[in-house]
């Protein structure tokens, strides 16, 4: 059921604003500008969400009609709302801490005004974080995310069948992303808001999330939920300063947690323990935020690959595996930096096209 259809009628000029929530989420919208975008952002909130909620609207000092259409939101919306303005544009970052700081829910969730949700999508947040007390950050199936769809298939049907078919999944991710993340009351009392160094954003959800995972919190993505992203709409309008914003937090980022690595396993034949070992070791290293691809032979029937966003598993031809994997390796567009394998003959053709590809090596002797 929707908060609208669960309300018979609304009184023009209510105001929401003072007493205490007792909702079970504070949704966090930072606002600048994009009316249209905003308006659609809020009613898709008010029509799809069957949980209770307040939200606190942060208005980065946005121009008419944005503005105007905040003001007239607050006074007619069937939810408990404020609305925080703000004299100029301070950036996400800081309006999201505003946020964090005037909400009291259990559950905080923190979405851009440019998003679309679907039937079942803070229900399905909500059931992924209380499935395990250390999960701290969760994130929806979204565009953003990698969702893809063909042309002929709408979101809608896309956010229906992920309800659908994947309804209590949970994959864990090495980091949340900003742009819909729900965050348990628990972890914002454990390590505060989002850290303003990064100015007005980019990167700031990333070192939020290694907190997270430093102070003992998972990220994980909740399956079942869908959100659509429209991406970047505000960003966009400011195209050179944001390519500048992006390198210097970049390299803040990094300064502070190290570079994300990329790293195959090629395994031919590691079993029992060993493999056990070294897919423990990759699980690690995808938590710690570097990226991890596990190439196998195909027919190489062993226990799964851990699950993690940050793990991509390819089976290739056994006939042909080194060969394969060789090829895969110098054709990477962004290099590996370094390659496992327990197959002798692929470490000796590595170690001979190492000026093609560059990467550090180790051989797991099976």
């Amino acid at each position: 059921m929707s908060i609208l259809s669960s309300i018979p009628s609304v009184r023009a000029g209510r105001d929401f604003v003072a007493g205490p929530s007792t909702a079970l989420c504070d949704i966090i919208i930072p606002v600048w500008n994009n009316f249209a975008l905003t308006r659609r952002c809020l009613k898709s909130i008010l029509k799809h969400t069957g949980v209770p909620i307040q939200l606190i609207l942060i208005d980065n000092a946005s121009a008419p009609p944005t503005r105007d259409f905040l003001l007239d939101f607050k006074t007619r919306t069937p939810v408990p709302l404020q609305l925080i303005r703000n004299v100029e544009n301070l950036g996400n970052i800081k309006a999201v801490n505003q946020g964090i700081a005037a909400s009291g829910a259990p559950y905080l969730l923190i979405l851009d005004n440019d998003t679309r949700v679907f039937p079942g999508w803070l229900e399905g947040m909500i059931a992924a974080a209380r499935s395990s007390e250390d999960i701290g950050l969760v994130n929806p199936q979204s565009n953003s995310l990698g969702s893809r769809k063909p042309w002929y298939r709408s979101w809608d049907t896309v956010a229906r069948r992920a309800a659908l078919e994947e309804k209590n999944d949970v994959l864990e991710t090495a980091t949340a992303t900003g742009f819909c993340m729900l965050v348990k009351r628990a972890l914002v009392e454990r390590i505060g808001g989002w850290c303003e160094d990064y100015g007005l954003g980019y990167f700031d959800d990333e070192d939020y999330s290694l907190r997270a995972a430093r102070a003992g919190f998972r990220c994980v993505q909740a399956r079942g939920a869908f959100v659509y992203h429209e991406e970047q709409a505000s960003f966009r309008k400011m195209k050179r300063a944001r390519q500048k914003l992006w390198a210097h937090n970049r390299a803040l980022f990094e300064g502070r947690y190290g570079r994300s690595g990329r790293i195959a396993y090629c395994l031919a034949r590691s079993t029992g323990p060993l493999r056990e070992k070294v897919l423990a070791e990759a699980f690690t290293l995808a938590r710690a935020n570097h990226w991890i691809w596990i190439f196998e032979k195909r027919g190489f029937t062993q226990p799964d690959v851990p699950a993690h966003s940050n793990i991509r598993e390819v089976r290739l031809l056994g006939a042909f595996f080194p060969w394969n994997c060789l090829f895969r390796i110098v054709t990477k567009k962004k290099q590996f930096e370094k390659v496992v394998t327990d197959d002798a003959g692929l470490i000796s053709i590595l170690r001979r096209a190492r000026p093609l590809h560059r990467a550090e090596l180790e051989y797991i002797r099976p």
